[in-house]
């Protein structure tokens, strides 16, 4: 009796047409059922325990996290693990669906690229199956010093901005966290609804002139517990200034001001992202959902490798947020983050990255 594989992939068609074609693959040795919305897998997976759930990473909720944790190898007899093909581990082995070439682990998890021939993506599913799980390696692990965070990508109007503002809201609960932008017009004056006299193209100039002045937080904002610095107000400010010295004003202000976190807002600027990788601890790609949008976001990630031959500690995670239904603006809409299908995408993502 075969071993049953879950798909799990919100994506409309896409679940139902890759377990299909997995089980026409020969030898694959499981039996194989695709699932495109929660309450339909977590269902079936209540009746029929699965050997390996495969979802795409950006659909990766607790739910399916707490079901691993619940059914993990230390839960089964020899007998059953016997039964899992290929010396797989025991069932509620979980492999991610990336959106990004080249990634064969994200987190604890295995990952195999989403968007290649069904037979080379089968072959890649059994190889990663007879590796043991490794331990997770979570975005929030605690460790000394201050940990970076970037946000970045090719795609535009993708909602870069609200993922930050959100995860910043969300994380400021936690601990002192810091939001820079380096968008050359991020026009912040109309999402806070305030005329700011000191922003970043002020602080830029008191670094340049005297890099040991330790007086930088004054030109720190704060929002509910969030700390940021507004973006330049002209954008020469931003391409006119060295992308190492802006890399160096991001580490003094974080050290300084006794942050924990710093969310680095990039855009699609490239010579400032290419500066900040190195010093990065995790980095998310906002992407859309349209083919061509998913083949800017490939491109970037080969770029990324090009650009950072370490850019595996970066566990890059190329995200999709939800369409949001709040139609509010200024500070209400930033305050509405936090209630919105934005702020709930967020809230799952931290639950599941620990």
């Amino acid at each position: 009796m075969k071993e049953i594989m879950a798909v799990y992939d919100t994506e409309a068609g896409y679940a139902d047409m890759l377990a299909r074609k997995l089980m026409q693959e020969n030898k694959f040795p499981f039996y194989v059922e695709g699932f495109s919305d929660m309450e339909g897998l977590m269902s079936f997976l209540r009746e029929n325990p699965a050997a390996v759930v495969l979802t795409d990473q950006k659909d990766m909720k607790p739910e399916l996290s707490a079901l691993w944790e619940e059914t993990g190898p230390e839960t089964l007899s020899a007998e059953k693990t016997a039964l899992v093909p290929y010396g797989a581990p025991a069932p509620g082995r979980v492999i991610l669906l990336t959106e990004l070439q080249g990634y064969d682990r994200i987190g604890a998890h295995g990952a195999v690229y989403k968007y290649q021939p069904v037979s080379r993506l089968s072959e890649e599913i059994l190889k990663l199956l007879q590796q043991p799980e490794k331990p997770s390696g979570m975005l929030f692990a605690s460790f000394t010093g201050v940990r970076f965070i970037g946000v970045a990508g090719p795609v535009g109007r993708c909602r870069k901005t609200s993922f930050c503002l959100a995860l910043g809201q969300l994380l400021a609960g936690r601990e002192r966290v810091l939001y820079l932008n380096f968008e050359p017009c991020a026009a912040f004056p109309f999402l806070f609804e305030d005329e700011f006299t000191d922003d970043l193209s002020e602080l830029i100039y008191a670094f340049s002139n005297n890099p040991k002045e330790s007086d930088l937080t004054r030109f720190l904002q704060n929002f509910h517990g969030l700390f940021f610095v507004p973006p330049v107000h002209l954008p020469e400010d931003l391409y006119r200034t060295p992308a190492e010295l802006l890399v160096r004003l991001a580490k003094t202000v974080s050290e300084t001001g006794g942050f924990g976190t710093v969310i680095l807002d990039l855009g699609t600027e490239y010579r400032l992202i290419e500066a900040f990788l190195p010093m990065l601890n995790k980095l998310f790609i906002p992407t859309a959902k349209d083919r061509f949008s998913r083949e800017k976001t490939r491109v970037f990630g080969e770029w990324i490798r090009r650009a950072d031959p370490n850019t595996e500690k970066l566990d890059p995670e190329v995200i999709t947020l939800p369409e949001s239904r709040t139609f509010l603006a200024g500070k209400a809409y930033i305050e509405q983050l936090l209630w919105s299908e934005t702020g709930d995408y967020v809230r799952d993502l931290l639950e599941r990255e620990g």
